[in-house]
């Protein structure tokens, strides 16, 4: 029978790792590095709890949790992360704090330090893999008919495979997380180790021609846009664990001290949203709906449920409704996917003049991208923001080639009315940005969203626009604009070129 690493290993698939490191905003083979450093400390963290009888039986709650089990009833860790993310990070916090305690910062900042990503990207890490982990260990205390007593028999015949998996760079991890003989039991199999690799090897698809959404990211925009923050602080996972003391109103003032606000918007369709736009999801991976049969808005803005009690979002935190926050234009509803020329076409609206000040004439819809540059160009109170994750155009009428960066004819017209109104105003800054979808690898993805962005801007400069001027980056699969990006419609939006102003 494979071991309890080996198992482990094989359930983090290529294409998981893909969806972690997209989420998380860092490169693939960083998120690898982390993560192959996450699974053998955790293991051999759990080999040593389980010779004191109080941490063989956290082992046994942790593992015979309802709520832990059915996250992978019938799915896989990947299946798990893309359908009920929220729910798999949420629970994930919870068990950090249930069984790493105070030492669960230490433990993020040894990972943030030996793979070089964010301790935030840590903490995601953590909260991503620590259920599925468990969830195998309970498989194999079931199959092996394990008991609290002979749980440790159990990780002493996998302590030497779990300790050579150890990377070498974590030697001083036992303090962290008061392992005493860790360094030493460590040194005898340092030797050994070897990188982690996850699964099968990653399959190289369509590349950029496959999708849209919700950021994931480049140095710049680290975890910029993740959904649920994955940050948690130690005030926010407290609010976790009182939540359910939160529904007593003798406990109230209480988590009026401990609690902090995840503020959210609420869209057309009565959707929580985030400020990207996207959907925010409960417990149970499901759109919250609010001002309906299941959340409603109370009088102080807070997102309650039918029986008045406060709404944690997945960090733990108290969903308030900002009615003012300004939300990024949805992805959602704003056109049609059409399946023969696996494209997203925009729904640009009515069309309407605009003239420019040379005089020249455009008639676009008033949706369209050219409308939404000419907006903003002559508003004396919209300002280039600092943030530049902010102030991106989707070019809604720009089209490639699959696989390619050669533009289609029918692009050339969004192009030249771009440059048109850049004529117009000279002292006026633009970048282009090219971002894919999730097929493929990012090797394979970035350079091709680069080539693209770099077609738009050169058949812009083409057109009489000096280079000085512009400026083009691909991003390859970060920031994508439809967050679950898993089905043609979100895919083929999140394939895309976008403009940003950058002076004004």
């Amino acid at each position: 029978m494979s071991s309890l690493l080996h198992r482990i290993n094989q359930g983090i698939t290529s294409a998981c790792l893909d969806k972690i490191s997209n989420y998380l905003g860092e490169s693939r083979n960083d998120t690898s590095n982390g993560i192959s450093a996450v699974v053998p400390s955790v293991l051999a963290f759990l080999a040593d709890r389980s010779h004191s009888e109080q941490g063989a039986q956290s082992i046994f709650t942790a593992t015979s949790d309802n709520a832990l089990t059915a996250l992978f009833t019938d799915s896989d860790l990947q299946t798990t992360f893309e359908k009920n993310r929220n729910a798999l990070l949420a629970k994930g916090n919870v068990l950090i704090s249930e069984l790493f305690g105070e030492r669960a910062e230490g433990f993020e900042k040894e990972i943030s330090s030996h793979a070089n990503i964010s301790k935030e990207s840590s903490r995601g890490i953590l909260a991503a893999v620590l259920p599925f982990m468990l969830n195998e260990v309970g498989k194999l205390i079931d199959e092996k008919k394990l008991t609290e007593s002979s749980l440790s028999n159990f990780f002493d015949n996998e302590k030497d495979e779990i300790y050579a998996a150890v990377p070498s760079g974590l030697a001083t991890l036992g303090s962290a997380l008061g392992l005493s003989n860790f360094s030493k039991d460590l040194s005898s199999t340092v030797g050994t180790t070897t990188k982690i690799t996850y699964g099968e090897k990653p399959i190289i698809g369509r590349g950029a021609n496959d999708r849209p959404m919700g950021p994931k990211r480049s140095e710049e925009g680290k975890m910029r846009w993740l959904l649920p923050l994955l940050g948690l602080v130690a005030l926010g996972l407290l609010v976790y664990f009182l939540a359910g003391k939160c529904k007593d109103e003798a406990a109230v003032a209480d988590c009026e001290l401990i609690a902090a606000y995840a503020t959210y918007a609420k869209n057309e369709q009565n959707l929580v949203i985030n400020a990207t736009g996207e959907p925010v999801l409960d417990q149970n991976g499901n759109q919250i709906v609010v001002d309906g049969s299941t959340y409603m808005i109370n009088n102080e803005n807070e997102l309650v449920d039918a029986q008045g009690n406060r709404v944690m979002d997945a960090d733990g935190k108290r969903i308030k409704i900002d009615k003012n926050l300004t939300v990024a234009a949805s992805s959602y509803a704003l056109g049609e996917y059409d399946s023969v020329r696996d494209a997203y076409i925009y729904n640009v609206g009515e069309n309407r003049d605009f003239t420019l000040p040379d005089g020249t004439r455009l008639s676009v819809g008033e949706n369209s991208t050219e409308a939404k540059i000419y907006n903003f160009l002559n508003d004396s109170n919209t300002l280039v923001s600092n943030d530049k994750k902010q102030g991106w155009i989707t070019l809604d009428r720009i089209y490639f080639d699959t696989g390619e960066s050669t533009l289609t004819a029918e692009s050339e017209q969004q192009l030249q009315n771009i440059a048109n109104i850049l004529k117009n105003y000279p002292e006026v800054h633009a970048k282009f940005g090219g971002y894919t979808d999730n097929q493929g690898t990012q090797e394979v993805n970035k350079p091709l969203s680069n080539d693209r962005a770099n077609a738009a801007m050169n058949s812009v400069i083409e057109k009489g626009i000096d280079s000085s001027r512009l400026e083009s980056e691909g991003y390859g699969q970060e920031h994508f604009i439809c967050p679950a990006n898993d089905t043609p419609e979100c895919m083929a939006q999140n394939r895309r070129v976008d403009i940003r102003i950058t002076k004004k």
